[in-house]
């Protein structure tokens, strides 16, 4: 006698299981998987195994979560039952690291933090902070410092963010990806001889360095890949809100190593030209990845210019979040060389390598009060993590892409403007026979 004859032959087998949820995700982020049995009329009551590597909870339920650790491509499944049948689903989710504006911004509060625990560091800001008057720069950047109040300010940036391909080093199951942020800690004290400021401002400069150093997150080598021990540049007097200061400059670099894994989101892709000297082709790829990154304004492809102001602000003005501000980007081709490869067969001939040099600059409208800067940098970070993971630039279309990197970083007059400046350098290589 079989169950289903047992039961007076009205039971109905589960014969078909489905799990539903996210294909990529951001690792040490929970994610919650929902499975579904078919038919749906099958007998009551079902059982749910999930598979056990990786999760949090929900086990012998319909929705289970799961989270990981290290980037890479997983799979999950789950085993629904009923007293007369069973069916199994599996569900692959590949998983990356959280995106590069995150990572930086979470590099800057680590800096910040440092410096702000310096005793008598003064005021401390994690952007570069302006004014158009006196009375608010003087909110800025004075402090109050055993009772008196005076010119004491910090004020920390990213400035340049380099990338280079460690094909000898993995990440979880993918090879890794060297970032290097380089970040300058500008310092204001005011300058008043008749109280040797000059030396308190040294003594504080050298405890923000110790700061630095003493840092276990910046030098334990699990935090980040590297750390360099922070420099101390520039000390030198200068003109800073009208009055004389001592300048500081420290340079702090932090290098952490990521996997090169597929894409969080889809990006577009572009063909390489029939020829290897179809610099078009390359040119409209690139054009094309920097314009799918939310809010990055106007792209083009070639550099802009004008006469008369109306003409730059139409050509450089977008609408973003209900504002118009200043945010444009132009490509241009700065640099082509040519390399004979008489190893590298293309049909029957050798092949010709042609290297492409594009700079891809940006500028950005900047409002203190809007906190400009930090918007600035995270779409620029994400348009250099766009051309990274871009399919052309690293699935063989091409002989060789070299990563992208944020050459410049730093504020610029443009168009009667102040903008946040953004220089990003990309090379390609071709080969023809």
């Amino acid at each position: 006698m079989t169950i289903d004859e047992f039961w007076g032959g009205s039971n109905i087998a589960v014969t078909g299981a489905l799990i539903t949820g996210v294909t990529t995700g951001t690792i040490a982020t929970p994610y919650s998987f929902t499975a579904s049995y078919t038919p749906i009329n099958a007998t009551l009551p079902v059982t749910y195994t999930w598979s056990t590597t990786n999760l949090v909870s929900g086990q012998g339920t319909a929705t289970a979560v799961y989270q990981w650790s290290a980037p890479g491509t997983y799979t999950i499944s789950v085993t629904i039952a009923n007293i007369i049948g069973a069916a199994t689903d599996t569900h692959t989710i590949i998983m990356c690291q959280p995106a590069i504006a995150t990572r930086e911004a979470a590099i800057r509060a680590v800096l910040y933090g440092l410096v702000n625990g310096v005793t008598n560091a003064g005021t401390v800001h994690d952007y570069t902070r302006w004014s158009v008057l006196y009375p608010d720069a003087r909110t800025q950047s004075d402090a109050t410092i055993s009772g008196q109040t005076l010119t004491r300010v910090w004020m920390l940036s990213c400035v340049s963010v380099l990338a280079e391909r460690l094909e000898f080093r993995t990440v979880g199951t993918n090879n890794g990806i060297a970032y290097t942020y380089t970040y300058k800690i500008r310092g204001y004290f005011g300058l008043r001889d008749a109280v040797d400021s000059e030396n308190d401002a040294l003594a504080v400069a050298l405890a923000v360095i110790n700061a630095l150093h003493s840092s276990e997150t910046l030098h334990d080598g699990r935090t980040y890949h590297n750390a360099s021990w922070a420099a101390l540049d520039v000390f030198e007097p200068r003109m800073f809100n009208n009055q004389l200061v001592h300048y500081i400059e420290i340079t702090q670099t932090v290098t952490e190593v990521i996997a090169c894994v597929s894409y969080t989101t889809a990006l577009p892709t572009w063909g390489a030209g029939t020829s290897a000297l179809d610099e078009a082709a390359i040119r409209a790829g690139l054009v094309s990845v920097v314009q799918a990154v939310t809010d990055a304004g106007n792209v083009y492809d070639y550099v802009r210019w004008s006469v008369l102001y109306p003409d730059a602000r139409a050509q450089h003005e977008k609408a973003i979040g209900g504002q118009t501000v200043v945010r444009s980007w132009m490509l241009t081709c700065t640099n082509l060389t040519a390399e004979l490869l008489q190893f590298r067969r293309v049909g029957s001939n050798a092949g010709l390598a042609y290297s492409y040099v594009y700079k891809l600059r940006g500028y950005f409208g900047l409002r203190d009060p809007d906190v400009t800067e930090k918007r600035a940098l995270a779409i620029a970070l994400t348009v250099l993590e766009a051309l990274h993971r871009s399919n052309p630039l690293n699935d063989n279309t091409y002989l060789d892409a070299g990563l992208a990197s944020l050459d410049v970083f730093e504020p610029r007059m443009f168009v009667n403007w102040l903008a946040h400046y953004v220089e990003i350098t990309q090379t390609v290589r071709t080969v023809q026979a």
